[in-house]
């Protein structure tokens, strides 16, 4: 097996980076809890819970949020790669005038400047 194959040089997206911390400090978190748990009952003879009712869920939200911001980033970044690609694509076409293609960027991206910036470099 080649090492190039594994493409260990490669940079990361700095917000995979941040999703993967978040990911690791919540797993973190919740195997210390357990850990505290477990020790506190050997100590005490009793489970002490305020331990989880703070952390866990502290964290479960900040992984929630990193999620969130994660997916909406991919989404974003998608829409335009692929918009894009398709819009050259229907100015190419020959069938579809420059107004309907303006029509159509402008339901896809939501952004009137985009669409028109689109047709005026087309002409």
């Amino acid at each position: 097996m080649d090492s190039n194959e594994y493409n260990f040089g490669r940079r990361h997206e700095f917000s995979k980076v941040i999703f993967w911390l978040v990911w690791l400090t919540n797993l973190i978190v919740i195997l210390f809890c357990g850990i505290m748990m477990v020790l506190s009952f050997q100590k005490n003879g009793y489970v002490d819970l305020s331990l989880m009712n703070v952390l866990i869920p502290s964290t479960a939200a900040e992984l929630a949020s990193a999620t969130g911001f994660y997916y909406w980033k991919t989404k974003t970044n998608n829409v335009y790669e692929y918009g894009e690609k398709f819009i050259i694509d229907l100015v190419n076409n020959e069938e579809i005038g420059p107004e309907q293609v303006t029509v159509i960027a402008q339901a896809f991206f939501n952004s009137s400047h985009l669409a028109n910036a689109t047709c005026k470099t087309t002409k």
